[in-house]
């Protein structure tokens, strides 16, 4: 398998940098990650205070993790889990 960009980890970070790659432009972008689904630890948090920051609303962990997961499958990235 050929890719333009591979990212390690497919928690928030690593998807976050794979939707901006893929806005500037960048060729074939592919995250992986050893665990079974995308989204990183947030996937585990049930607490609210994800998302202030950065999408300027309050989400759950789990609701973070998969509204990071969905952008980049709509941008067009490739994540590959241990799935």
């Amino acid at each position: 398998m050929n890719v333009d960009v591979l990212i390690a980890g497919a928690g928030p970070a690593g998807l976050a940098a794979a939707i901006e790659l893929r806005r500037l432009g960048a060729g074939q972008v592919l995250v992986v990650d050893r665990e079974a689904e995308a989204g990183g630890i947030p996937r585990h948090s049930a607490h609210t205070g994800y998302g202030l920051r950065d999408l300027r609303r309050v989400m759950t962990g789990p609701g973070y993790a998969r509204h990071y997961t969905q952008a980049a499958t709509r941008a067009g990235v490739q994540i590959r889990t241990s799935r």
